[in-house]
């Protein structure tokens, strides 16, 4: 591989300057959501009534107060997008990644579970492998929103891995645009290992109402809402009903084998396999322990889907 890990250790260090501000900025940013939804909502159901009163009350009109919240909020995405490019090169330059590289591999969404000389791709600004990895290993984080697309040039990359991310992305227009910038990066033969929830396994314990399925959930996510209904719980873990302030975080879809096949069949990919836990037929993908949640099981089960697509 073309890329040399490199330390994120000095990155770390300046984004510590500015920890605090960020954590404002991110309940700033939750607070805003949930008050966009409560205002479209009351703006909709006070129709005419609440804008001429807040007009004669204030001598602003609603109409006027709402474009301004908007141009704002056009003028930040559009500073923001304007960021993307100068940010991504300097990542590429301090990978040393060119339009000439090759044989990369990409681990994308890693949290904690880095993979020793893959790029490692998780949002700004990276975090600290687990502790319970070899000492001396060395690790590197490529920051970067997915969203954005993947900065890699055609047939750049051998393999991906990518654990409990898919599912975060809104289906179809979201999560086939993604596997398609995958495909794109993958050179021929290439493969992607994906791992998301199977809802296929939800649907089967809802049904018969299988105790272990959820015991074994709730020790495993810890921080998973206690005193649910099994249809809670089912529709929580596909995303139903986010509220405003979790849309980053949460599920948005749930995936059965028939439904992710069909999407990575869009993306025009070709082999593509149901596998099981640590059984890529690749050595270099046998690494879903380093998928984190990947590894929960009940009763012998995993609760994950595993499946591999070739380019």
């Amino acid at each position: 591989m073309n890329a040399s890990p490199v330390s994120c250790s000095g990155i770390n260090a300046k984004v510590q300057v500015a920890s605090k501000d960020m954590e404002e900025i991110q309940l700033a940013l939750s607070r805003l959501a949930t008050c966009l939804y409560q205002v479209a909502g009351d703006i909709t159901a006070l129709g005419s009534f609440g804008c001429e009163t807040i007009a004669f009350n204030t001598g602003l009109r609603v109409k006027e107060q709402v474009a301004t919240i908007l141009s704002a909020a056009e003028e930040l995405d559009s500073q923001l997008t304007g960021l993307r490019k100068p940010f991504i090169q300097r990542q590429l330059a301090e990978f040393h990644i060119t339009h000439e590289s090759s044989h990369l591999k990409l681990h994308i969404g890693t949290g904690k579970y880095q993979i020793e000389s893959w790029l490692n791709i998780d949002i700004y600004p990276g975090r600290i492998p687990d502790q319970s990895f070899p000492a001396g290993q060395k690790y590197s984080q490529f920051p970067l929103n997915t969203k954005w697309g993947l900065p890699f040039p055609d047939g750049s990359v051998s393999r991906v891995f990518m654990s409990h991310i898919l599912e975060h992305l809104y289906y179809p227009n979201e999560a086939l645009e993604f596997v398609k910038e995958i495909h794109r990066v993958l050179e021929p033969g290439g493969v992607v290992r994906i791992i998301v929830p199977d809802v296929e396994k939800c649907i089967t314990a809802y049904v018969a109402n299988d105790h272990d399925f959820y015991a074994g959930r709730e020790a495993t996510w810890t921080w998973w809402t206690k005193r649910r209904t099994r249809l809670e719980d089912f529709l929580d873990y596909v995303g139903v009903g986010v509220e405003p302030t979790a849309l980053l975080s949460s599920h948005k879809y749930g995936y059965d084998f028939e439904t992710l096949q069909g999407l990575l069949q869009q993306a025009e990919f070709g082999r593509i396999q149901r596998s099981e836990y640590m059984q890529s037929e690749h050595r270099d993908l046998q690494i879903d322990d380093h998928g984190g949640v990947a590894k929960a099981t009940y009763r012998g089960h995993h609760y994950s889907l595993f499946v591999e697509a070739t380019r």
